[in-house]
């Protein structure tokens, strides 16, 4: 039998940590929690992480900053991360992408939609998933996206670019 997954799990709410840290658990999952971005790039320094969860607005190092710098290590540059966050604008969406995230999961967490995610970018990860691909197909989506939000665009163009994101997110996807 293979080793668990192992995932770290990073908010600065205890509620929180307790919650995922108990699905994953039960899940079978090896997880260890931080409750900061300071916390989380020691953690990722000195351990392997099959997946990072990650709380996107925290005191002191921001997620987005601590997922920058997690991923600029070596050993986790194709570690997936997930955002954890209670907001859901376009923008905050883009920051996540723009600092290396590769999902988005909003908060309340639902049992059903942690383990889906957990378990998808596991699956992606585990069949070598390409992070230099990931990256420029986040780029592409996010400029698609950009474009999608410029009031200047035409309402005859509008649908073509939703659909080329949609492909471009679809293509991230596997």
């Amino acid at each position: 039998m293979a080793d668990p997954a192992r995932i770290l799990v990073v908010d600065d709410s205890v509620q929180v940590l307790a919650l995922v840290r108990s699905i994953l658990r039960s899940e079978g999952y090896d997880v260890t929690t931080a409750e900061s971005g300071e916390s989380a790039l020691e953690q990722a320094a000195s351990e392997p992480f099959d997946l990072v969860l990650m709380d996107a607005t925290m005191p002191g190092m921001s997620g987005f900053d601590a997922c920058t710098e997690i991923k600029a290590m070596p050993q986790h540059a194709a570690t997936p991360i997930v955002f954890l966050t209670g907001m859901s604008d376009r923008q905050t969406y883009q920051q996540a992408l723009q600092a290396g995230g590769d999902d988005f999961l909003s908060k309340p967490i639902s049992r059903a939609g942690l383990i889906v995610r957990v378990r998808a970018l596991l699956r992606f990860a585990a069949r070598g998933g390409d992070p230099a691909r990931e990256q420029a197909l986040a780029k592409v989506a996010r400029g698609l996206d950009d474009l999608a939000a410029d009031p200047r665009l035409p309402p005859e163009l509008r649908a073509a670019v939703d659909g080329l994101a949609e492909v471009a997110r679809t293509a991230r996807e596997g």
